[in-house]
């Protein structure tokens, strides 16, 4: 991590004159630990240096004069670097409110932004309910732009969401990862469902699930798999089942 160094000064002095109050610098989390405040200069410096190029390229948008020609789609890679493992290493950032971050399957590594712009075409307004996935952008550019829709793929066009005229909270999802990495990110094998505002993870290699309601626990704070076993056992034999038909075991097995 390298800012410009104004800017890494500057954020330094704001860093520093910060209050967090009883805020723990860490949390433990799987094999290691996650970062609890944001508090690291460089890359606060980093983010602005984003921010300031995306402007540059809006700008030349506009000087081009295709600005409303252009459809604009950002987004970002999952999870902030918030977690480490069995090995402490520099973290650059917190996503808290949400658990965890890069590697794990809780709402702090799946969760990212997504922003849309086309001048003229899209209203601006927020969705904070829909259930939209960074494998749904392909045919959602196709369908705004030449109303093709696309057969045979896992992502659909969120066209309608955007247009407020559908609302996707109710969708089920999957996320599937065999690639821990408990030395670096502390994070265990995972398997996920989510549905509506429900979210059920299974830690197959340790045999456990836990589940959460994302709407009242956001932060994935209290695991109600005890308290509600017919719930649990309801999303499990669909994570169980959407397994057994979409994922073929010789390709997933890791090969040494």
């Amino acid at each position: 991590m390298e800012a410009k160094p104004e800017d890494k000064e500057r954020n330094q002095r704001e860093i520093d004159a910060y209050d967090y109050g009883d805020t723990p610098e860490y949390l433990p989390e799987g094999t290691g630990r996650r970062k609890m405040r944001q508090d690291q200069a460089d890359y606060a410096g980093m983010v602005e240096n984003v921010d300031e190029n995306v402007g540059r390229l809006l700008a030349l948008l506009d000087e081009l004069g295709i600005t409303d020609n252009t459809i604009i789609v950002f987004s970002s890679d999952h999870g902030g670097l918030s977690n480490d493992g069995e090995r402490n290493r520099l973290l650059a950032t917190s996503n808290w409110p949400l658990r965890a971050g890069k590697g794990w399957q809780y709402e702090g590594g799946i969760r990212v932004p997504l922003l849309l712009h086309w001048e003229g075409h899209i209203e601006p307004r927020a969705e904070p309910t829909s259930i939209v996935l960074g494998m749904d952008i392909f045919p959602t550019l196709l369908d705004m732009t030449i109303g093709k829709n696309v057969e045979g793929i896992d992502g659909k066009s969120f066209k309608n969401v955007v247009a407020g005229k559908e609302t996707w909270a109710d969708r089920t999802v999957f996320w599937h990862s065999r690639k821990a990495r408990p030395h670096s990110t502390g994070d265990p094998k995972t398997s996920t469902i989510r549905s509506g505002d429900w979210k059920l993870l299974e830690f197959f290699e340790e045999n456990r699930v836990e589940l959460y309601n994302l709407k009242n626990d956001p932060s994935e704070q209290h695991d109600l798999a005890a308290d509600m076993p017919e719930k649990t056992a309801e999303l499990h034999a669909q994570l169980k089942a959407w397994k057994s038909e979409y994922l073929v075991p010789k390709k997933m097995k890791k090969k040494h």
